[in-house]
């Protein structure tokens, strides 16, 4: 009788190293990577920006700017005047 195996490949003569087939990718070309660039160079410049809209500064962000200055300056007296200006020009970035 003979011993025959089923369902099972025949390994004769092969042998299996368990490595990966290689795969090529393919390399991109140069034009392609000009034409990315020409159409990156393409792109319409902005124009002029618009007129920046300046919220006006309110009486107690003036107030409380001139307080943190005459404090920081160790409260000196008879400065109001130039806390109050000095913070004017700072809350309008003048």
């Amino acid at each position: 009788m003979k011993n025959t195996k089923k369902n099972q490949p025949n390994t004769k003569g092969s042998r299996d190293t368990g490595a990966v087939p290689s795969v090529k990718f393919k390399k991109k070309s140069a034009v392609s990577h000009k034409a990315a660039r020409a159409q990156v160079r393409k792109r319409p410049v902005a124009g002029p920006s618009p007129p920046r809209f300046e919220r006006e500064v309110t009486h107690l962000e003036i107030a409380t700017r001139a307080y943190f200055i005459y404090v920081n300056e160790g409260r000196p007296s008879g400065e109001e005047m130039r806390h109050w200006l000095e913070a004017e020009s700072q809350l309008r970035g003048e």
